[in-house]
């Protein structure tokens, strides 16, 4: 649900025609308050956060943003009296505590670059190839303490599969097609790469819609 909602949010946020549809943003937003996912809070937060800075940068739509920071501040203190919104907190406590070794987003957000740091220094730089993971792990017998099938973070797969070299390319080629694109797609760019460390969605359909709309965003 966050993956394919916080386009339609940025779609509203950052409209590069007159304004945007901010009851609409906030109807959205709720959607992706209800789906009780971590990456959907994270990406609400991210989304907005950027909105305000965006907004600050305008004096006239500058007290627009103390609205809305006046009003997620209540309506965060409201949430946290709920037990699945406080579940989900509780998610993100666990993975940056690091004292869990298992759960799907724990193994998503560190496995990935608990193995990269197992390879050998060659492969660190030019990766092991995309679709080798398995045989290159069997291979080189590395193991880490989240241990599961292929499963990490996509930042942390393009990392593995193409060695950091590979990865700075990625990035760097991206930032560049999107340089002169319109402001949705700059803040869509920040999203990917925020998903790209929660998410394991390389090659997945709501990957290659979100590359789409950044890569063929009007100038």
């Amino acid at each position: 649900v966050a993956h394919y909602i916080t386009v339609a949010l940025l779609l509203e946020l950052f409209t590069d025609k007159g304004k945007g549809n901010l009851k609409l943003a906030v109807f959205y937003s709720l959607i992706m308050l209800l789906s009780f996912s971590l990456n959907a809070y994270i990406s609400i937060c991210v989304c907005w956060g950027l909105w305000a800075l965006y907004s600050a940068r305008n004096r006239k739509y500058a007290y627009r943003t103390l609205v809305f920071a006046i009003a997620f501040l209540v309506a965060g203190l409201f949430l946290v009296n709920s037990t699945n919104v406080m579940n989900v907190f509780n998610r993100l406590v666990y993975l940056l505590s690091g004292e869990q070794t298992s759960g799907s987003s724990v193994i998503r957000v560190l496995r990935g670059p608990a193995f990269y740091f197992k390879m050998p220094l060659l492969f660190q730089l030019f990766g092991s190839g995309f679709g080798n993971f398995m045989q290159f792990k069997e291979i080189f017998g590395i193991t880490t303490i989240y241990e599961t099938a292929e499963y990490m973070n996509t930042n942390a797969y393009i990392l593995v599969s193409s060695g950091v070299i590979g990865f700075v390319l990625f990035v760097v080629t991206l930032a560049k097609k999107i340089s002169k694109k319109i402001v949705f797609s700059k803040m869509l760019f920040v999203l990917v790469l925020m998903f790209g460390l929660s998410s394991s969605i390389y090659s997945s359909a709501q990957f290659v819609i979100m590359m789409m709309f950044m890569i063929y965003a009007p100038e």
